[in-house]
């Protein structure tokens, strides 16, 4: 049997393939990532697939060294554990696709088909890739929406009202058992900012947003500086500010407190809410 490889057909089956597990990973984490991101970081490695099959010896160390690069330039990880917990996730999801391939590849039998013929690429049909890609989409996608659903069913949710400084503001949060902080013996409540812009002008969301510790010291609003430890990060710094009170609607009843903090993260919690409280503020 004769293989006959194309530059062209090698570059794109990588390509699309690099796109698409990349995708998933970003779902699967709930990461929000450009698709410029995605797109530039799927080239890269097919590009340098391309140049390591055709110019050198292709072995192991070469393929997670491209990988490696891959998750970086895509991902841009913060911290050992997190580039772990991708590099992982990219084999385990490859794996998958891949026996994916090999199960369609055994059912409608194209070993038969193949067998005693010569192999390459000069039929090869782009137009069968992008169908086949597509419905591979939309299969995963689907998939991803049903597990999130069903893990969402499984999650309580709670109406937070916020009142600060004659303002209100209205958020749908989660009640996380595992999220435990606490500041000056006062339960922290974890809101993203972008629920929160309402309170504050622009020029405080701009230091938020640049971790700008000196203008927020500065500012009229008096803002706390929580030290926090998570997985991979010893340092982290939360920047809280303590509202007039806070309201939550619990089996149809307010519960009403005034001694807490908000926590501002400047990042998407998710699709299905917007702040985390803990179990200590449900009575």
């Amino acid at each position: 049997m004769q293989t006959e490889i194309y530059l062209d057909v090698f570059f794109t089956i990588n390509f699309i393939m690099d796109l698409l597990i990349f995708w998933i990973i970003s779902k699967f984490c709930n990461t929000k990532i450009k698709f410029t991101r995605l797109v530039f970081g799927s080239l890269i490695i097919a590009i340098l697939y391309c140049f390591a099959f055709f110019n050198l010896s292709p072995n192991i160390f070469i393929a997670i060294f491209i990988l490696t690069l891959g998750i970086l330039i895509t991902f841009r990880p913060k911290n050992f554990f997190y580039f772990l917990k991708l590099f992982f996730l990219v084999h385990i999801i490859a794996f998958v696709l891949g026996g994916m391939a090999t199960a369609l590849f055994y059912y409608i039998d194209l070993s038969n088909i193949i067998s005693n013929t010569k192999l390459d690429f000069k039929n090869f049909s782009y137009k069968i890739l992008i169908a086949s890609t597509c419905i591979t989409f939309l299969a995963i996608k689907l998939f991803l929406n049903n597990i999130k659903k069903s893990l969402a069913s499984n999650q309580t949710f709670y109406e937070l009202e916020i009142f600060y400084n004659n303002k209100k503001v209205f958020i749908k949060t989660l009640l996380d058992t595992g999220h435990d902080l606490f500041y000056k013996n006062k339960s922290v409540v974890i809101c993203e900012l972008n629920a929160l812009e309402f309170f504050f002008d622009k020029e405080i969301i701009k230091a938020i947003r640049e971790n700008d510790l000196e203008v927020l010291v500065l500012s009229k609003i008096k803002f706390s500086f929580v030290s926090y430890k998570s997985l991979g990060k010893n340092n982290g710094i939360l920047i809280c500010f303590k509202p007039n009170k806070i309201k939550i609607l619990c089996d149809k009843k307010n519960i009403e407190y005034q001694d807490v903090y908000i926590g501002i993260c400047d990042f998407s919690l998710s699709e299905n809410y917007s702040g985390l409280i803990n179990s200590s503020l449900i009575k």
